[in-house]
C-alpha cells in the first residue's frame, strides 16, 4: 500500500513537473519567468554570465596545453583506424 502511495506522489510531481517545464501547467506563476523560459533565462543570461569571467587557460602552463592537443590528436587518429 505504501509504495503504491509513493509511486502516486512521484508521478504526481513528475506530471506537474514536466507540464510547468513545457509550459502547459495550469497554475503558472505570472509575476516572473518559469518553466522553459526560467530555463532559458537562466542559462543565456546568468551562466553565460558566469562563462565569460573564468579563464579557460588559467594556471596551465603552455606545455600542459601542448600536451593535451597532442593527446587529442592521438585519440583522434587512433579512433579513426578502428
Amino acid at each position: 500500500m505504501q509504495n503504491q502511495l509513493l509511486l502516486q506522489v512521484i508521478t504526481r510531481f513528475a506530471t506537474a513537473y514536466c507540464s510547468t517545464i513545457e509550459g502547459t501547467a495550469k497554475n503558472i506563476e505570472t509575476t516572473e519567468l518559469c518553466g522553459g523560459a526560467r530555463i532559458c533565462y537562466i542559462f543565456h543570461e546568468t551562466f553565460g554570465k558566469v562563462l565569460d569571467h573564468i579563464d579557460p587557460l588559467g594556471g596551465l602552463q603552455q606545455i600542459d596545453i601542448l600536451t593535451a592537443i597532442r593527446n587529442a590528436t592521438v585519440s583522434i587518429q587512433v579512433s579513426i583506424t578502428f
